[in-house]
């Protein structure tokens, strides 16, 4: 999947970094805004920022309580059709930003600083060139590998995932500069991501082996196991090929099974004790007989007395 292209959001004239346009990435998952105002009515960022995107933030307002009105019914407006309940208060861009940064630190989200203040266009390159698709988790950190080369490229080229193409035009000077700036970023957010991934699939495969073990734990992947797990390129495992009905009856299995495995190695031992014993019964009654053997030699040459 192609990444998409930013797209273009109208913003206030820049006067100080806080209201420049500011520029997000989370390379985990896809992030549910709810009732966090981080973004304008119109963005197609509105409810959702999507995972491995290059997500731009810009200066919005938003709705409070306006203090000078201590209370007013929801039918009353203005003449201009305004509910005096409420004012709009402006949020700058980097408020926005950070809102999400705070929050979702733990998935790895990061405000990509560098480039602040760069139109949506310019933006989109620099990441086209650091990300040119929206990698799965099992790719993404071989894809950065190679954005080193891609950022350095000074001609055009052409590369491919998952059937989708893309052509890439060199970056400028400045842009491959800024580049190099937000790769650490975005590498940092992957290696992140790749992490937490891993470790919800290690954790659903312990549950459900203890849930097949002994009737507690995980019964199931649930949505989120089996998102992590297609990312990761990884089939869940087929444990059993039926559940148990109770824990305690295979609890009894596995003791069943650990205690006909003992009998077998026990038999295995045996076998050979007994092949050894054999060995050593044979060898004794050789000996036995070449013993009988010199003894009658020497009773021939012994002479009888008269």
């Amino acid at each position: 999947m192609q990444i998409a292209q930013v797209p273009s959001i109208e913003q206030q004239p820049r006067t100080v970094a806080d209201t420049a346009l500011h520029y997000g990435y989370v390379a985990y998952n896809d992030i549910y805004v709810g009732d966090r105002k981080v973004q304008p009515a119109h963005s197609p960022y509105y409810q959702v920022i999507p995972a491995r995107q290059l997500i731009p933030f810009t200066n919005i307002e938003v709705a409070e309580p306006n203090p000078k009105v201590t209370s007013s019914p929801s039918h009353v407006r203005t003449a201009e059709g305004k509910d005096p309940s409420v004012v709009f208060v402006p949020k700058p861009a980097r408020q926005c930003a950070f809102e999400l940064e705070n929050a979702y630190a733990g998935w790895g989200f990061k405000i990509l600083y560098p480039l602040t203040g760069f139109s949506s266009e310019d933006a989109f390159k620099v990441f086209q060139a650091i990300q040119p698709f929206a990698y799965k988790l099992a790719d993404i950190l071989s894809a950065l590998e190679d954005a080193e080369s891609r950022i350095a490229s000074t001609t055009s080229y052409e590369v491919s995932y998952e059937g989708d193409k893309v052509k890439i035009e060199p970056l400028t000077s400045e842009l491959r500069k800024v580049a190099k700036q937000v790769l650490p970023l975005i590498i940092e957010s992957a290696e992140r991501a790749v992490n937490e991934a891993t470790d919800i699939k290690n954790s659903t495969i312990q549950k459900m082996e203890q849930f097949y073990a002994t009737g507690s734990g995980k019964k199931a992947a649930d949505p989120l196991d089996k998102r992590i797990f297609d990312d990761l390129k990884e089939e869940i495992p087929v444990l059993l090929g039926k559940k148990p009905s109770d824990g305690l009856d295979r609890l009894a299995e596995i003791l069943s099974q650990r205690e006909s495995g003992d009998i077998a190695q026990l038999r295995a031992d045996l076998t050979k004790e007994l092949a050894e014993l054999r060995e050593l019964k044979e060898d004794l009654a050789k000996d036995r007989a070449n013993k009988d053997k010199m003894a009658q030699v020497r009773a021939a040459r012994t002479p009888v007395p008269a």
